[in-house]
């Protein structure tokens, strides 16, 4: 929905695909994309063409783009250790069994695709995300639009709901829900941390959304079957 709301051959809107479709499939910080302010500080994080290096992978019998991102680190921990935190995506559209329509709005929504087509557009810039002028996407403007453009998106739902979701999301909730679909598609808590960058799963259950009933109840069948083996 969000491949409809954003489809001219703007470089607005494959600027804005590019960046939501990063943000959910690296799990890399609002930080990362969108500053909150132009000072050194603010810009500490900000992701560099630099960072991202294209190689080609196996995935599901297909072979696919593929993008490993290598982002220096400015938390001490991590620089007193000499490490950095890195991750890495491929492209989710190849080999897809799905309509014309629906394999176009992937191709759009896809996090290695849909950098190539902003790159081709993006201005000279040592940084990825950048408006034509040089200016940077700042985080109050860009919770607003992309406030603005779920809004479109999920414009079928009941105006109240939609308005109690709206006003819950910003550029970080696409990390927290990241780290939901993981453990709730019944991963280990480390397997999430291990994907958001985090040194203890303790720090990643702050983000996620606790499962309910369902899911807990989801669970009974595999610990009831591995009494069995």
């Amino acid at each position: 929905r969000l491949a409809q709301v954003y489809d001219s051959s703007g470089w607005f809107d494959k600027m804005m695909l590019s960046m939501l479709s990063l943000l959910w499939f690296t799990a890399l910080r609002p930080g990362h994309f969108s500053p909150q302010s132009v000072t050194p500080k603010g810009l500490k994080h900000m992701l560099e063409w630099s960072h991202g290096r294209p190689y080609r992978t196996t995935c599901n019998g297909a072979t696919r783009d593929a993008l490993h991102i290598y982002v220096p680190s400015n938390k001490t921990a991590q620089k007193n250790e000499q490490a950095a935190w890195s991750t890495a995506v491929c492209c989710i559209c190849t080999g897809i069994d799905a309509c014309s329509k629906d394999r176009q709005a992937l191709r759009r929504v896809c996090p290695t695709h849909a950098l190539q087509r902003w790159r081709k557009v993006a201005p000279l810039s040592t940084f990825v995300f950048t408006r034509p002028g040089g200016q940077f996407f700042l985080r109050e403007p860009f919770n607003r639009e992309l406030r603005r453009g779920l809004r479109l998106a999920l414009s079928y739902l009941d105006e109240a709901a939609l308005d109690t979701i709206i006003a819950q999301i910003s550029a970080k909730s696409f990390r927290s829900g990241a780290a939901t679909v993981i453990v709730t598609a019944g991963n280990a808590d480390f397997v999430a941390a291990d994907f958001l960058g985090h040194s203890d799963p303790r720090i990643t259950k702050k983000y996620y959304h606790k499962a309910g009933d369902d899911e807990r109840l989801g669970v009974v069948p595999s610990l009831a079957s591995g009494l069995l083996n």
